[in-house]
């Protein structure tokens, strides 16, 4: 540890509190698709995978979901933000596509539309992010990505006090997300 800072994805409180974690070194995998393989198994097992490795300062220990194959049913995903992360793009709104360096551009969008808040709060709808690797994309990609959203949204958070929550679900294939129908407004 020495001088490294830490960073828990989604709090130390969550680590603290969860029992069902399943650690995995991000450096002893090869690819994308090897990483999402153990999150599954560990899904299967009732574990939450946390991906852990260090990148200059900092030790990353980010939960990430991922859904168990065998599991069926559909997961409610209403009132948040969706944004979908890939290798070189980024999708948020349904149809806004950016690439994936402008996320902090893609975030400050989300966060200056009055509709992507919380009802009568200053706190924005959790952000729900696909992530999708290709099976082959390689771990120093999938890190790249990973310091890339955590720096983010850790900038937003520390200048805003939590503004933002997000969680991150590792996918293994891209969904279609079909949009929601537009906000009614009512009459005044």
């Amino acid at each position: 540890m020495g001088d490294r800072k830490e960073l828990f994805y989604p709090s130390e409180e969550h680590f603290s509190e969860e029992t069902m974690l399943a650690e995995i070194d991000i450096n002893s995998v090869e690819s994308y698709g090897e990483l999402y393989k153990i999150m599954e198994d560990n899904a299967c097992n009732g574990k939450t995978s946390v991906v852990k490795f260090t990148h200059l300062d900092q030790n990353y220990n980010i939960a990430g979901f991922v859904r168990c194959p065998a599991t069926t049913g559909t997961d409610c995903f209403f009132r948040v933000n969706h944004i979908d992360i890939t290798g070189d793009s980024i999708i948020y709104d349904y149809d806004k596509k950016l690439p994936v360096e402008k996320l902090s551009e893609a975030l400050s969008d989300l966060m200056a539309d009055p509709h992507k808040y919380k009802f009568q709060s200053t706190s924005m709808m959790p952000a729900v992010i696909w992530f999708y690797g290709d099976k082959d994309q390689s771990i120093e990609e999938t890190k790249d990505l990973l310091i890339r959203i955590t720096t983010e949204f850790d900038r937003i958070n520390n200048s805003e006090k939590g503004k933002f929550p997000y969680y991150i679900n590792f996918e293994s294939r891209k969904y279609q997300r079909i949009p929601p129908p537009p906000p009614f407004l009512g009459e005044n």
